[in-house]
């Protein structure tokens, strides 16, 4: 799915990236970590500078991101501060097993992050 996106759409997945992870007021070394990205890239990304297309496995990371945001937002009506809150507070549940869920995305990559994605999405679908 993700090597069949045309350059346009691309493009747009490295400009909504940025925007994600600040509004979950993740720092530039969480950012870096969670995109599996250098710091000059992800210096790139942020500044929005042209020729910062991300690569595959990135704009995975991104669209899986993207699903868990928009699940979150459902979640809590639109509240963005709320969805932030989620993000860094720790969790009891069985995927975060009291970790934040910025850290159990971390640690656990993009298999985390697909299954958070899912459980947030069973949460919405209820």
């Amino acid at each position: 799915m993700i090597d069949e996106l045309t350059v346009p759409e691309q493009h747009a997945l490295s400009r909504v990236a940025p925007r994600l992870l600040q509004a979950w007021k993740l720092n530039d070394d969480e950012c870096v970590q969670l995109l599996r990205l250098t710091t000059e890239e992800w210096d790139c990304l942020k500044n929005d500078q042209p020729n910062s297309p991300l690569g595959s496995e990135q704009m995975q990371r991104v669209a899986v991101l993207i699903g868990v945001h928009a699940a979150l937002m459902r979640v809590y009506s639109g509240d963005i501060s709320r969805v932030a809150r989620w993000i860094a507070a720790k969790n009891s549940g069985a995927i975060m097993n009291g970790r934040k869920p910025i850290e159990a995305m971390l640690q656990g990559g993009l298999p985390t992050m697909l299954r958070i994605r899912r459980l947030l999405q069973a949460e919405v679908a209820g």
